[in-house]
C-alpha cells in the first residue's frame, strides 16, 4: 500500500475541560479538510488531570502525539506536518509540548505549521493585592487548583526558583524558540468581560491597546 503524507492537527482543551469542548472546532475542521488532515482531540489531560501543571500534562500530550502518530504509520499515513490548538489552559500546555518537541528534533521531520492559543493565561492570571477580591482570587486560585494554580499565580519553583511561565517566556529557552519555528502562529484574546482570563495575559502584549491612556483618564 502506498504511503500517503497527512497533516495532523491538535487540539488540547483547558483547565477542568475535557475534548468535548474542542468538538465544534473538530467538527469544522474535518468538514473543511475531511481526509487530509489527522485531528487529536486530546482526552490524555481531561478534568482533574488539569490539576497536575502544564509540564505534567505537556509531557501527557507530548506521548499522546507519538502515539497517535505511530497509529497513523500502521495505516500507511505519514504525518509530514503539525498544527497545535490550545484553549485557556490549553494554549500554555501546547507552548510548553512544543519546546519539548523541538529539544527532542521533533521538527525536524515534522514541519510547525500552525500555532493558535485562545483565552490563554499567557502572563498568568495573578491579580494586584491592592483589594480584598483580588487577595482572594489569588489566595483560591493558588492554594485549591494545585499545581497548575500554583503555576498560573507565579508562585511555583519550577526551576533555580523561577516559575514556569517565566522560563516559557525566556527568548534564550528552549519553549520560547520553539515559537519561531511555527510557520504562523496566532493569539486570540477577549478584548472585555473576560474576568478569568483578561486581555493583559491572553494578548500577549507589552501594550494595552484596549484600556485607556493615563494621559486620556478624566
Amino acid at each position: 500500500m502506498t504511503e500517503t503524507t497527512i497533516a495532523l492537527v491538535v487540539l488540547q482543551h483547558g483547565l477542568w475541560g475535557n475534548s468535548a469542548h474542542m468538538k465544534y472546532i473538530h467538527n469544522k475542521l474535518d468538514e473543511a479538510y475531511g481526509d487530509s488532515i489527522s485531528i487529536l482531540n486530546v482526552e490524555v489531560n481531561e478534568a482533574k488531570y488539569t490539576y497536575d501543571g502544564v509540564d505534567i500534562c505537556g509531557e501527557r500530550l507530548i506521548k499522546n502525539i507519538y502515539s497517535h502518530i505511530e497509529k497513523l504509520a500502521e495505516k500507511n499515513k505519514k504525518v509530514d506536518r503539525i498544527t497545535l490548538v490550545g484553549y485557556s489552559l490549553g494554549g500554555l500546555i501546547i507552548r510548553y509540548a512544543a519546546g519539548i518537541l523541538a529539544k527532542k528534533g521533533f521538527f525536524n521531520h515534522v514541519k510547525a505549521q500552525w500555532l493558535i492559543t485562545f483565552a490563554t493565561p499567557h502572563m498568568g492570571v495573578r491579580r494586584p493585592t491592592t483589594s480584598v477580591v483580588g487577595r482572594t482570587f489569588n489566595f483560591l486560585c493558588g492554594n485549591m487548583v494545585s499545581r497548575s494554580g500554583e503555576q498560573l499565580q507565579l508562585s511555583d519553583d519550577y526551576e533555580d526558583g523561577r516559575p514556569l511561565l517565566d522560563i516559557l517566556a525566556d527568548p534564550d529557552r528552549e519553549f520560547y524558540k520553539a515559537l519561531e519555528l511555527f510557520k504562523v502562529k496566532r493569539v486570540y484574546a477577549n478584548v472585555a468581560n473576560d474576568r478569568t482570563v483578561p486581555y493583559w495575559t491572553a494578548g500577549l502584549e507589552t501594550i494595552g491597546y484596549y484600556e485607556t491612556p493615563k494621559s486620556l483618564q478624566v
